[in-house]
C-alpha cells in the first residue's frame, strides 16, 4: 500500500508543476506515466486520465487558495478605516 500513497503524491506533484506551467494533457498524462510506477509497472492510461479528472474536480479550490495567500484581513480593515476617514475629511491627506 506505501507504494500506491507513494504514486498517488508523485502524481499530484506532477500534476501541480503541469498545471502551473501550462503543460497539455498529453504532456500530463506522458509524464506520469514515465515518472510513476507501481512495484516497477507504469499507470495504464485509463486509470491517470480517470485521476487527473479528479485531480481537476479541486482547481477552483485551488485557484481561490491562490488568491487568497498572503491575504491578511486584519490590514484591510486597517486601511479601509485609513482611507475611509480620508474620505469624508475627517483626516488630513498627505
Amino acid at each position: 500500500m506505501k507504494s500506491l500513497v507513494k504514486a498517488g503524491n508523485e502524481i499530484i506533484k506532477i500534476a501541480l508543476e503541469c498545471e502551473n506551467q501550462i503543460e497539455d494533457l498529453p504532456h500530463v498524462v506522458g509524464r506520469i506515466q514515465a515518472e510513476v510506477k507501481v512495484h516497477g509497472h507504469p499507470l495504464p492510461t485509463i486509470m491517470i486520465l480517470d485521476l487527473i479528472e479528479e485531480f481537476l474536480s479541486d482547481r477552483e479550490e485551488r485557484k481561490k487558495s491562490r488568491v487568497m495567500e498572503g491575504f491578511d484581513e486584519s490590514k484591510v480593515e486597517e486601511a479601509f478605516g485609513r482611507v475611509s476617514r480620508k474620505w469624508s475629511g475627517q483626516e488630513n491627506i498627505n
